[in-house]
Formats: C-alpha cells, structure tokens, sequence
C-alpha cells in the first residue's frame, strides 16, 4: 500500500507528462500563520471537505477526485460508507458537484485514477 503523499507524487508525474491541467488543493496540509490563516478563511470561504484534485479536459470536462490511501479509510466492510465528521463534509462537496453536473471521485490508487481518466480521455495508454 502506498501512501496518499506517494500516491499525490505519481499522479501529478503522469498529468505532467500528459499535459494535462490540474490543480491538487493542499491547503490544508500547510502550516500558515494566524493571519494568513485568517486572510485564507476570508479568501475562500469554509471549504473543508472540498476535493484534493481537480483534473480539467477537453470538451470543458472537470473531474473532482478525493485520495485516500486505502479503500477501508471510505467504505465499511459491508460497502456503506463510514461515518465520521470528515467525510460527511467530503460527501457533502461530492454531492454538490454533482448536482452541478460534475463527476466526483474517491480513489485510492494510481491504477483507479489511470481507469477513470480513461474513461474521459478515450486514451488507450
């Protein structure tokens, strides 16, 4: 099992190289001061529960992705989803843009992510 932090790592390697636009949000893994902290909230609002990557394609398509290092970080053993403060506020955001008309997803591998860029991209590679 790799790591969120490896997972970010090979992820981006691969939209680099297939030039592709996207934007990772990894504000809040940063440690900011109280006033940038405090300016970021005004900025942006509450967002906790918004998606660690946007990957932006052609035909005007934006995929949301949420990483987790490991399928049991999501779903119980039963396939509902856990319950806890976090990921309520994930699901939340992933049925907003939803209903927005985007395609959120959680992932936890590189294949998972391969498989549904695909699925946008036609790419066979």
């Amino acid at each position: 099992m790799i790591t969120e932090k490896q997972l970010v790592e090979q992820i981006s390697q691969y939209l680099q190289y297939k030039k592709i636009i996207y934007r990772f949000d990894y504000a809040a893994d940063v440690r900011l001061t109280i006033g940038q902290a405090v300016r970021m909230k005004k900025i942006q609002g509450e967002k906790k529960g918004f998606p660690d990557l946007y990957v932006f394609l052609k035909g005007g398509k934006t995929i949301f992705f949420e990483l987790k290092k490991s399928k049991s970080e999501v779903y119980k053993k039963n396939g509902s989803f856990k319950q806890n403060e976090h990921l309520r506020e994930q699901l939340k955001y992933h049925k907003t843009l939803k209903d927005l008309g985007f395609d959120t997803r959680f992932i936890w591998s590189f294949e998972m992510f391969i498989d549904i860029l695909k699925l946008y991209t036609g790419d066979k590679k």
